[in-house]
This record gives C-alpha cells, sequence and structure tokens, in this order.
C-alpha cells in the first residue's frame, strides 16, 4: 500500500485503503461495490499515472463544465488529479475518489465517469464506506444514469428554472430578459433561427456559455461571467464593440455572422481564441489588428484560396498563392 501511494503522490481514503488490505480486488465481480468492481492496486496505480478523470479539452472544445448534483460538491473543473479511479462497471464506466472535493464535499467522496456520464464526473455517494452500505441495502437495484444537463425545448416558459443547461430551438421571436428567474443557467444555445433574438440577459443569471443563430439580433449588455459567445445566421451587419466590456470573453466565434465592426476585436481584453471566417480574417489582418493575446485561431465559415493563405501567412506559417486568369479552351483537360 505505502508503495503504492508513494508511487502515486497521494495518500488513499482510509476506508479505500482498508477495503484493499482486506480483498485485494474483487476480480470475482461479487457486487461488494455494485455496480462497480475493485481492481487490483498495480492497475489503480497504473491507470491513475497514465492519466485523470475527465475531459482532456482543447481550445475550441466546449468551456462550460455544469455543476454535479448535489451542488457544490464537486469542483466545477473538468480534469483533475484529485479524482483517483480504484474501479469500473461492466458499461465502460469507472468510480474514483475525490481527494480534492467541492466545498460542501468531503475528501473520500465516490465519483463516476465514462460512456454513460455527460459531464466530466458525476456524483455518487459520500465515501466508499457509504458505497459498501449502498450495494447492500439495494443490492440488485439498478442504478440510473445521471441526466443530461442541457435541456431540449422549444420555449423558454416551458424551461424548469433549475437548468443548468438549454437548447432553444424556435422560430418565434426570443427575448433574453425572460431569464430573470434562471438562477443556475451556465450555457444556452438558441437554434431554428428565429427573426429576433433580444440579447437583454439580466446581469444577475450566471450564463458562461452563450450560441445564438438568428435572422437579427439586438445588442445588449450581457453578463459579464460569459465565457464562450458564438453569434451566427444574421443577413445585416451588427456592431460588437460592446462586447469589449465582457472582462471573461476568452472565446469568440463570428465565422457565421455579418458584423460591421470587425475591427474592435483587438479591444476585447481576455480574448484567447477566435474564430472568423476567410472574409472577416482579411478584413481584420488589414487593419494590422491581429490580437496580440491569443492562444489559438481558426478559419471558419466560407474561405476563399486568398483569403484562406493570407491567414495562414498571418500566424507564421510559410505558402504562397497565385492568382490564374485566362479562358479555358475546349482541348484543355483539368
Amino acid at each position: 500500500m505505502l508503495a503504492a501511494e508513494h508511487r502515486l503522490g497521494v495518500r488513499l481514503p482510509e476506508d479505500l485503503r482498508a477495503l484493499y488490505q482486506l480483498i485485494h480486488d474483487d476480480s470475482s465481480e461479487s457486487g461488494l461495490l455494485d455496480p462497480f468492481v475493485l481492481v487490483p492496486l498495480d492497475v489503480l496505480v497504473d491507470w491513475n499515472r497514465e492519466n485523470h478523470p475527465g475531459y482532456q479539452d482543447g481550445p475550441f472544445d466546449d468551456a462550460v463544465i455544469f455543476d454535479c448534483t448535489p451542488a457544490g460538491h464537486v469542483r466545477r473543473v473538468s480534469s483533475s488529479n484529485g479524482w483517483i479511479t480504484f474501479a469500473r462497471d461492466y458499461g465502460m464506466n469507472f468510480a474514483a475518489v475525490d481527494l480534492d472535493p467541492g466545498p460542501l464535499g468531503r475528501i473520500g467522496q465516490v465519483l463516476t465517469y465514462g460512456r454513460d456520464v455527460w459531464a466530466p464526473v458525476d456524483y455518487v455517494t459520500a465515501s466508499v464506506t457509504d458505497l459498501l452500505r449502498r450495494a447492500i441495502t439495494t443490492l440488485d437495484d439498478e442504478r440510473p444514469p445521471p441526466p443530461d444537463p442541457e435541456i431540449r425545448t422549444h420555449r423558454l416558459a416551458g424551461l424548469p428554472t433549475t437548468a443548468q443547461g438549454a437548447i432553444l430551438d424556435t422560430e418565434a421571436p426570443v427575448h433574453l430578459a425572460d431569464l430573470k428567474t434562471f438562477t443556475d443557467l451556465r450555457s444556452l444555445v438558441v437554434r431554428g433561427k428565429p427573426a429576433l433574438v433580444d440579447m437583454s440577459i439580466p446581469a444577475h443569471v450566471p450564463i458562461e456559455r452563450l450560441d445564438v443563430e438568428t435572422a437579427r439580433w439586438q445588442p445588449a449588455a450581457l453578463p459579464p461571467t460569459i465565457v464562450d459567445l458564438t453569434l451566427a445566421g444574421n443577413a445585416e451587419p451588427t456592431p460588437i464593440a460592446d462586447l469589449a466590456a465582457l472582462p471573461n470573453l476568452t472565446r469568440l466565434n463570428l465565422s457565421g455572422a455579418q458584423v460591421s465592426d470587425i475591427e474592435a476585436i483587438p479591444t476585447f481584453p481576455a480574448l484567447r481564441v477566435l474564430i472568423l471566417n476567410g472574409r472577416q480574417w482579411t478584413t481584420l489582418l488589414a487593419t494590422g489588428g491581429k490580437p496580440d493575446g491569443l492562444a489559438a485561431a481558426e478559419l471558419g465559415g466560407a474561405a476563399g484560396v486568398g483569403d484562406a493563405a493570407r491567414w495562414y501567412q498571418a500566424f507564421g506559417r510559410k505558402g504562397g498563392f497565385h492568382t490564374l486568369s485566362g479562358t479555358r479552351r475546349p482541348t484543355d483537360r483539368a
């Protein structure tokens, strides 16, 4: 046990240590930790030295991590070296003890992650001891999978105010001021291309990701919590300079939008990831306004060969392009 903990660099919770000293593993799949099966200690070490549970996210992955239920027990992070995997189930899901819990959690609480878990991890119970008790009292009862934290709906009025994420599919005008009673909403996606989206989200709504596809959006002050913003679908160019007031706006995707002041982008203080279409990149680069703090950039939407080559060169890549003109003769072959 001490050698394994030395290799891991952590001390395991006392109840898990005691379980290993008693049975070593559950290779016979006795149901002791139902639905999980305790793996041998050397497997535990190998698993946790190779990687940690959660999302190995990149700059273009979803930026929002939803709260586990009950809220506050698990830290809202995509991955943690404090999550130590010790068991598996029969369907590509795993159990881990949490050595770095949230403010309302406790060291040694049990989490799960894998195929059936929508978030990086899901809360299971307060300890390995509680997991043992639960396996005895609920023998053969199948634990339901955790729900998808994003709810699909056709109208905001039908959305529970406790929702953390919503995908709204509608053609009707949308007034985001109607979100005033939503105290847990962290992600909103609007699809169906409504005729209008009024962007007046109340400042107290803790939204972090906003993805809106609409024929027209009505600009308004957005909550300062927004980290990830996508705007698309509008036909009439719309100004974006006011987005500079968002102190946490880290990722911006305008590749599907018509924007009247693309040159305002370098004034956005926290911007690290930027996605534009070919024409937008060409216009922005022509102003000499490539944001200094970018960690990642993407050429999205439509792009001509010239736009793509200029974008490629602007980020230090070698290459060139040539424009050919003339008339093709009938005998010419492609």
